[in-house]
């Protein structure tokens, strides 16, 4: 860990194969849950055209250019250096962007979840972690039809219909090679307690190091003081 900044940690793998269980486990298991952020890349995708959604059924949601990874690269490099950032609010049961965004506080540990969290290598450069959860294809289909038909408004016919018209195909395609760059593999299902002991165990050894390191006032300290800078600019002037 570079003792200057937070710890990043990038956590790919394919749809419903368990990456936000996985997070969420990861915190509540370190007991800092306060002390975290946890991007989502979903919050990413850009919005469609009058065309593409015109064509939604055919829009292809896991390819690469349906995600913002320069507006990814430029909130992560803020969170990094202590600053709170705005990202966009996506919502997926009328395929745009809403407002107001999401706000995420900074923290000294941050958690970046996608399928495709691992493709870019602005970003993975950036990581103190890279991890890939895998699952098997039925299993998460079966996942993904439970969250898509009650979380996202689809119905059976659509979900199938877009996991072997874009879904499948992508994962062949870019998410399944990213497995190569994960520093850990994990399986996304119950049997993966010891994965995560192991993972947990080494991020309290980090945060107790952090914790009696020397810098640790001074990174403290340059966190207030960004958020005191970002308050100043958004306070009004006083009226003369």
């Amino acid at each position: 860990m570079q003792s200057e900044r937070p710890y990043f940690i990038g956590i790919a793998g394919g749809t419903a194969s368990g990456k936000t269980t996985l997070c969420k486990e990861i915190i509540k298991q370190l007991g800092v849950v306060g002390d975290f952020t946890m991007i989502t890349m979903d919050n990413f995708y850009k919005d469609l055209t009058p065309e593409q959604m015109e064509d939604i059924a055919n829009y292809n949601f896991d390819s690469p250019d349906s995600l913002d990874f320069d507006e990814m690269h430029e909130a992560v490099l803020k969170l990094l250096d202590y600053e709170d950032v705005e990202i966009p609010d996506y919502d997926f049961s009328i395929n745009a962007r809403v407002k107001p965004g999401v706000i995420l506080k900074a923290s000294h540990f941050i958690l970046f979840e996608g399928i495709l969290a691992l493709h870019d290598e602005r970003l993975r450069e950036l990581m103190d972690l890279k991890i890939y959860v895998t699952e098997s294809s039925d299993t998460r289909l079966a996942r993904r039809i439970r969250r898509d038909t009650t979380e996202r408004g689809r119905t059976l016919e659509n979900v199938l219909f877009q996991w072997h018209k874009t879904v499948k195909p992508s994962y062949d395609e870019y998410v399944h090679k990213t497995m190569k760059t994960a520093d850990i593999i994990v399986n996304g299902n119950d049997s993966n307690h010891k994965a995560i002991s192991f993972i947990v165990n080494n991020l309290k050894m980090i945060l107790r190091q952090y914790l009696e390191s020397p810098n640790h006032e001074i990174l403290k300290a340059k966190a207030d003081s960004q958020k005191e800078i970002k308050s100043e600019k958004e306070s009004p002037e006083e009226t003369k």
